[in-house]
């Protein structure tokens, strides 16, 4: 009979090689059963080919994001309760663990840290991205961009400046390994949700990246994340030699077994894996009720192999599960065909209120609800007795189906107060965005201008948003609407840098506003509207001190942080900068960052040539702030 051959690998846990399933299936010995559960009729996850081999998945899904990360440890460490694929020891002297528990040298040189798939033409932020930083403070403020960006600016600019093709820094070679810069690129890149660019940065990698521990694994996890599902398989069953110590790859093999209709390896992998007391029980657990041992399972926490088992048994996420996840896998959830509707569209506006899905996803989401004909005919009315995301789907699929411009205007308008109410202006701005631009300029529509200009420069349609607030300034004198629409839109196409020789400046808006029946708050309002203005066209922070953020808001940033940041945009460091700002204004809502912290960093940005990120960042707060 074969022997099962094992190994003891660092730690003393003891893991059984995968290499010799085929063996001991190819020599007749029994199937291996899991201990503890009788054999039942394994499920056919998959339809299946004459060769066994993976079909091309029928659909792919953008935009899952699995929280593998944590902050709290270096260097990208993997976790979701998966052991390290290094030992602490062989990680800070620069080695690694191959088959059998050998230890040796890691290739210097072969992870190009200059790889990207952004040029400076496509979004990138160009070669000298890292000039005059020192390599091991660069590795630090990616490690610690937060995951949690609600933001659709900022998380642009992230994936942005992770993506881009850039020279390594010269400066610092520092304790960091070789290939660490990269190593950290590709890490929050999947802490942030960005897994199908993501995948395609590591398809770009050249042959030795796939003996890296952590590139390895997380191309495996993205191409999962992504429905790769035959790329993902392909990886697993080439990786399993190498990091044969690592679980997650034994794990993920069984996946790819059960998925291709290989039950026999699977179960000799599982049982092999229950009894060294190895690997994720919850993804155990899931093997087993594909394999047909067990009917309930309820995993609590996401992971690209949860999901993957979830999608392919057909079952929705459960409740706790997605309370629990963070905001990287909203995207994931809402895409999820098995939550109901009702479930699914909170998620998705989510989302794209957070820059996870792009706003299309969400006009899709608003598009396929389905309503009475009696709703649909009067949705303005009928959406005033439905509560939530259901109300808003009305409201958008009433302005969508809508046949006058008026009409559509209306219910945008309705829509978007809907949504403030939720806190999702941005989405709404930004869903509305490709219905607005159908909406041709007219002197009829003036007094919905507003919300037009703020969709239009929310969704980059600077020339559109313009030729508005032309027939805005033409009316103002003669349409007390448009003079209305003015003064309300004024600050945000102002700072958009489309109304810079306007009608108004700052002093003569405020008195519209006092004149018009303005809030209290406008004093506060005008201070931070010159705040912003200021740090775009580089007049300094003067006024940033007595202004305080709105209760509930970010507290001062600290001035070492603010030191720093200083230095680097003076140093023309542009991606150094672009992480501080990342690192300051990340940690909360759009329009809860503290003045001083959103005026130092506008300013920072424009001047390391960062400016219409500046813009956009400012656009954002202000809409948020002003609805």
């Amino acid at each position: 009979m074969a022997q099962v051959a094992a190994l003891r690998v660092p730690g003393g846990r003891l893991l059984a090689t995968l290499a010799v399933v085929g063996g001991l299936l190819a020599s007749g010995s029994a199937m291996a059963q899991v201990p503890g559960h009788a054999v039942g009729q394994p499920r056919q996850l998959f339809p299946q080919d004459s060769g066994s081999r993976m079909p091309a998945p029928q659909q792919r899904m953008d935009d899952f994001r699995a929280p593998l990360l944590r902050e709290e440890e270096p260097r990208g460490r993997i976790d979701p309760s998966v052991p390290d694929a290094l030992e602490p020891n062989q990680r800070e002297s620069g080695t690694r663990a191959l088959r059998g528990g050998i230890v040796v040298d890691e290739l210097e040189g072969s992870l190009p840290e200059s790889s990207g798939i952004l040029e400076s033409g496509e979004g990138g932020l160009g070669l000298d991205l890292w000039h005059g930083s020192d390599r091991d403070t660069l590795i630090h403020l990616i490690r610690v961009v937060p995951d949690n960006l609600e933001s659709p600016s900022l998380r642009n600019l992230a994936r942005r400046l992770l993506l881009s093709t850039a020279t390594p820094p010269s400066r610092g070679a520092g304790s960091e390994p070789a290939g660490e810069l990269l190593r950290a690129r590709a890490a929050r890149l999947h802490a942030l949700g960005a897994h199908e660019e993501l995948l395609e940065l590591l398809r770009r990698l050249p042959r030795e990246a796939r003996e890296d521990p952590l590139l390895a694994r997380l191309q495996v996890e993205s191409a999962l994340l992504t429905r790769e599902r035959a790329e993902a398989c392909r990886l697993a069953a080439a990786g399993i030699d190498d990091f044969a110590n690592d679980a997650f790859w034994q794990e993920a093999l069984i996946y790819c077994q059960i998925s291709e209709g290989r039950e026999d390896a699977a179960n000799l992998g599982l049982s092999l894996l229950r009894e060294a007391g190895e690997g994720d029980p919850q993804v155990l657990q899931l093997a087993e009720a594909a394999l047909g041992y067990r009917e309930d399972v309820e995993p609590r926490k996401a992971s690209a192999l949860v999901l993957a088992y979830l999608d392919a048994l057909d079952e929705p996420p459960p409740s706790g599960l997605i309370e629990q996840a963070p905001y990287a896998f909203l995207g994931v959830l809402a895409r999820q065909l098995t939550l109901p509707a009702e479930e699914r569209l909170p998620l998705t506006e989510r989302a794209v209120q957070f820059g996870l899905l792009q706003p299309r996803a969400l006009a899709e989401a608003y598009e396929r609800y389905r309503f009475e004909a009696q709703q649909l005919d009067h949705p303005a009315s009928e959406a005033q007795a439905l509560e939530g995301a259901e109300a808003r789907a009305l409201l958008y699929k009433g302005a969508w189906r809508a046949t006058s411009a008026d009409k559509k205007l209306e219910l945008l308008q309705a829509f978007v107060e809907e949504c403030a109410a939720e806190d999702l202006t941005l989405a709404a701005l930004l869903v509305s965005g490709d219905l607005v631009l159908d909406v041709h300029p007219d002197p009829a529509l003036l007094s919905r201008a507003p919300l037009v200009v703020k969709s239009l420069l929310l969704t980059g349609r600077f020339e559109q948003a313009a030729a508005w607030m032309t027939l805005l300034r033409n009316a103002v004198e003669e349409d007390e609407g448009a003079h209305a629409a003015y003064v309300e839109v004024w600050p945000t196409a102002r700072v958009a840098g489309i109304e810079t020789d306007g009608l108004l400046n700052l002093n003569s808006w405020a008195a519209e506003r006092a004149d018009i029946g303005a809030s209290g708050q406008l004093d506060a309002e005008k201070a931070l509207i010159e705040l912003v203005i200021d740090a775009l066209e580089g007049r300094g922070v003067q006024q940033a001190t007595p202004l305080l953020s709105k209760i509930g808001g970010a507290a001062p940033p600290s001035p070492s942080a603010l030191f720093a940041l200083q230095n680097a945009a003076a140093a023309g460091q542009r991606g150094e900068a672009a992480l501080l700002v990342l690192q300051l204004l990340g940690s909360g809502a759009p329009g809860d960052d503290h003045p001083q912290a959103l005026a130092e960093s506008l300013t920072a940005l424009a001047d390391v040539g960062l400016r219409p990120d500046a813009r956009a960042i400012a656009v954002e707060s202000l809409l948020v702030q002003r609805n």
